[in-house]
């Protein structure tokens, strides 16, 4: 798997100088940024984007020394004092940054590379005082602040807040909402996406409850508008009806062939999905995860050409948004069976690409993606490369169940029963029994 980002505590070194003498301000606007160092947050406007703890560590020492070239020596004792860091976590740190800035490497607007010396910031940095934050708010959240104080009468008829006709109805013991709080909004959606990821039916409703007083307390904060989307057509595709009720499916694919897409509720929930995600990408146009949501609500909906806009947008604004390119190729192969083949081998790649970044995110994925991609290949008469991935996936994760069975399957199919047993009867001793492995031994005579 990727190599780890630091090495082992043995080969620490002494911490090395940091000769910088400014600090940059707390609060502070670059360019069109207004940057929260406490937050960890960078707003131009209704647009709100949040930063990893390290990314924000290096733009605050960046800022400290404006217009200087920092070394790459300085900016790795201040990030990691005392830690010797592989020679690559600079550089995708400072990638995580241009990003979020909306910056490129070969044509900087805000952060230059010094060939063999470090960086610098091209940008001014101006403190933000407390009475121009004040003042500088954007005119919309003000009026919305206006709307929170006029809707609370609506709260007390009739239990709901609509602020531009999408914001979420909100539970009975939710309470007063306060508008525009985009801490609040903040500190939900994180605790919401968390539990997204769970994918169970308990933590989805949980998220889809903190994503709707995300959306509350700030109705013009994008990822809450996003995370809302998603959960809300994660809640349609798995778990439609009563719980119990057995309508649930294991993928889009099978959630339109078999009707739980098409009820009524379903249409509902997918028509609010749909707006929320067209709100979310209205607020923060060059965010690829709100073109996710987008496309992910659209082609729920059974729209798949908007869907497929949305997911060529998410992944123009980031190249390497791997959930777009996996939905993308699920359109594709709904179309023309196979064609999705290539979107998930791109998607596969940068999945591990960003592995080391995001270990617990993607970590879970990587195997069911290289078992899908492995079938694919099966599907199309490729046996060598289906086998090729289904090795690979047990490289990485060995005794992966549905890799092990695929592979002892193929094996079993090219006239190798010996292997298939033996492939079989290894994945039961350590670590049980499996339906398809058992289907496997029992056609090869075992």
């Amino acid at each position: 798997m990727t190599e780890p980002s630091f090495y082992p505590p043995e080969t620490l070194s002494m911490p090395r100088p940091d000769t910088h003498s400014e600090t940059a301000p707390p609060r502070f606007r670059l360019g069109r940024w207004n940057v929260d160092a406490s937050r960890g947050t960078l707003r131009s406007g209704a647009e709100v984007r949040s930063l990893e703890p390290k990314v924000m560590d290096l733009l605050i020492r960046l800022a400290g020394d404006p217009g200087q070239v920092v070394t790459r020596e300085a900016l790795d004792a201040a990030l990691w004092p005392g830690v010797i860091v592989g020679e690559d976590v600079l550089s995708r740190t400072l990638s995580k940054l241009r990003k979020a800035l909306g910056d490129s490497a070969s044509d900087p607007i805000f952060i230059e590379t010094i060939p063999k010396r470090g960086y610098r910031l091209l940008v001014p940095v101006r403190p933000i005082e407390p009475s121009e934050a004040q003042a500088a708010r954007p005119r919309r959240q003000r009026l919305l602040l206006w709307i929170g104080s006029a809707a609370l009468i609506l709260i007390a008829i009739a239990g709901i807040v609509r602020i531009g006709g999408d914001a979420p109805s909100l539970p009975p013991d939710a309470g007063t909402p306060v508008a525009s709080d985009m801490a609040e909004a903040e500190r939900l959606t994180r605790r919401a996406d968390d539990l997204y990821m769970n994918f169970t039916r308990a933590d989805n409703e949980a998220a889809i409850s903190l994503y709707e007083r995300a959306v509350a307390a700030d109705p013009a904060y994008a990822p809450a508008q996003a995370g809302l989307a998603n959960a809300l057509v994660q809640r349609v595709v798995r778990w439609s009806g009563r719980p119990g009720s057995g309508m649930a499916a294991d993928s889009l694919t099978e959630a339109m062939r078999t009707g739980i897409t098409s009820t009524a509720e379903a249409r509902a929930a997918l028509d609010r999905a749909v707006r929320l995600g067209e709100r979310a990408v209205r607020d923060s146009p060059r965010d690829a995860d709100t073109h996710k949501a987008l496309g992910f609500a659209l082609s729920a909906s059974g729209r798949l050409d908007d869907a497929e806009r949305a997911f060529d947008a998410a992944i123009a604004a980031d190249p390497e948004a791997w959930e777009a390119m996996v939905n993308l190729g699920e359109i594709r192969g709904m179309r023309v069976p196979g064609s999705g083949l290539a979107h998930y081998m791109r998607a596969h790649a940068a999945m591990r690409r960003a592995y080391s970044g995001s270990p617990h995110t993607i970590g879970p994925w990587l195997a069911p993606m290289g078992v899908m991609i492995g079938d694919a290949h099966a599907a199309q008469g490729r046996p060598e490369e289906a086998e090729r991935w289904y090795r690979r996936v047990l490289d990485d994760t060995p005794f992966e169940p549905e890799a092990t069975a695929r592979l002892a399957r193929l094996r079993l199919d090219t006239g190798d029963a010996v292997l298939a047993r033996e492939l079989c009867r290894t994945l039961a001793d350590r670590i049980g029994p499996t339906p398809a492995c058992q289907s496997v031994l029992k056609d090869a005579g075992s």
